[in-house]
């Protein structure tokens, strides 16, 4: 195997004194293309798509599920449930309407796309606990069968009643709401301290290919010949799934302790950056430290932010191409998908570049995070601007892709700070972020449907403009408080490693397994 096979690391791994160690594992030619970790950012990547796909395609699916208004001579009455302001119309002005199955309101098409998020928002924290208790891979595999299960039932729970979707989405999303926790934990265990932006990011690029293959696929399934076209988004997205949970069972372990495949050279060079403090089970866990952390609030804000453009988008695209631009479905799905896939290729051309930077000296941890964070939010704000003044579709597809894609490289930024100052509770961590930034996924769509009764664009101006201002709020305090080392209280090897009283209320640590030298003063 080439030398372009592998990855010769030589890690900096600053103590708590600001010395630097030199690690070199070059001698042992360290795999990393064919690497037990490159391995599982691959699975867990197909498994977060799988997460977005199950939860996405409901957003598009919607459309075709929903009757739209009648059209006649270019003159519009509404469904008897004043549902949607949706049009197909062809070049005469009759109506090639989708009579689609169900006449849900707007408000009730926004309640069952907010569902999901009610459900997600309630396993975040308990989803790191339980990982670090029972280990990452068995919490995220349960969590992918309920939502297997769930999306399969959904076309017979929205025919027997819409509460019953309603709950069938809600159970789905306390399923899969354990997925960014049990991913974090996982990496807590596995990701080199220098190769963290690539690994995880990478991990986490699986959300914009799930979106982008929910919003291209599921107009096309919904014109299917089989059962009305839009079961079939979930019959087979529910196939699909099961083939990734079971690559994900086979490929994935909790640790490189525990893998049975993975390279002696591979598993020194993990657990030596890492220390073996990471490896050790979790007695103590924090909460008030937690509460406390600056860096930590510096997370919720910034994902919270993201979340919520995000959000906001995801579910808000096909409607609103489909309310202002009176686009068909089809082509609403291809469009649609088009800023994700803008975000895949930013995500990981700014993951590689992020820790390119951080290796070679250029800027330290915490600014390298401050700097992509700035750069993944500030291109977005001004971006949603734009758009709320777009007149023409082709313009506003344009700064959609160019403000979504830019979001890719905020994942470089706040999206791996978690494991950057707290690897051993990282899960939890995510947890507790990811429980605020779920918010946005319960309100976003409720609101941008109240905000847009009549579809016009002046209407959805506001809600664009909400985007904005929710963007430039977390940038300024992600800038303000965010951290890049790991911190104190979660540093669990000198809690537990044997100590010495040099004084009153001072307690020094002495050798933790990684050969760092430590002094903590306990007040």
């Amino acid at each position: 195997m080439g030398k372009a096979d592998y990855a010769v690391a030589e890690e900096s791994l600053a103590d708590g004194n600001g010395d630097v160690k030199s690690f070199n594992m070059e001698e042992e030619q360290v795999p990393y293309w064919t690497s037990c970790r490159v391995a599982l950012s691959v699975v867990l990547m197909l498994n977060m798509a799988m997460l977005y796909f199950l939860r996405v395609n409901l957003s598009v699916a919607i459309i075709c599920m929903v009757k739209e208004p009648t059209v006649v001579n270019g003159n519009h009455s509404m469904s008897p449930a004043n549902a949607t302001m949706s049009y197909k119309i062809d070049t005469d002005g009759a109506s090639t309407g989708n009579y689609g199955e169900f006449e849900w309101s707007k408000v009730l098409q926004g309640n069952i796309l907010s569902a999901f998020y009610v459900g997600y928002i309630l396993t975040q924290i308990p989803g790191g606990w339980l990982a670090n208790k029972f280990g990452g891979k068995h919490v995220m595999g349960t969590g992918l069968l309920i939502g297997i299960v769930c999306t399969m039932v959904t076309p017979m729970a929205a025919r027997i009643h819409p509460y019953l979707l309603i709950f069938v989405r809600i159970v789905m999303g306390i399923g899969m709401g354990v997925f960014f926790p049990t991913t974090h934990n996982l990496w807590g265990r596995w990701a080199p301290p220098m190769e963290r932006s690539k690994l995880i990011v990478f991990s986490q690029s699986g959300l914009m290919v799930g979106t982008v293959a929910a919003m291209s696929f599921s107009g096309y399934l919904c014109h299917a010949p089989i059962d009305n076209g839009w079961p079939m988004i979930f019959y087979i997205y529910g196939i699909v799934a099961m083939f990734c949970y079971v690559l994900f069972m086979y490929v994935a372990y909790n640790s490189p302790e525990e893998h049975p495949r993975i390279t002696a050279a591979e598993k020194r060079y993990i657990t030596q950056s890492l220390g073996t403090g990471a490896y050790k089970k979790v007695k103590y866990t924090p909460w008030l430290e937690f509460m406390k952390s600056p860096a930590l609030y510096a997370i919720i804000a910034a994902h919270f932010a993201n979340n919520w453009g995000n959000y906001t988008l995801v579910s808000c695209i096909p409607m609103y191409i489909r309310d202002v631009f009176k686009t068909d479905v089809r082509k609403n799905g291809l469009l649609s998908a088009l800023p994700f896939c803008t975000m895949f290729v930013m995500a990981i051309a700014g993951s590689t570049l992020a820790d390119l930077v951080r290796s070679k000296k250029i800027l330290s941890t915490v600014h390298t995070r401050k700097v992509f964070q700035f750069i993944g939010f500030m291109i977005p704000a001004v971006a949603a601007v734009c758009v709320a003044y777009s007149t023409q579709v082709g313009v506003a597809i344009a700064f959609l892709t160019i403000g979504v894609g830019f979001t890719g490289v905020s994942r470089s930024g706040y999206a791996v700070n978690h494991v950057d100052i707290a690897p051993r509770y990282a899960g939890i961590l995510i947890g507790i972020s990811n429980t605020a930034a779920t918010i946005p996924g319960a309100v976003s769509p409720t609101l941008a449907g109240a905000l847009t009764p009549n579809g016009t664009q002046q209407e959805w101006q506001l809600v664009f403009f909400i985007c904005t201002a929710i963007y430039v709020g977390g940038t300024i305090t992600f800038l303000w408080l965010a951290r890049g080392e790991e911190q104190p209280w979660a540093r669990l090897e000198e809690r537990s490693s044997t100590t010495s009283t040099t004084g009153a209320g001072n307690t020094t640590d002495v050798t933790n397994k990684r050969g760092r030298y430590m002094e903590i003063n306990q007040k």
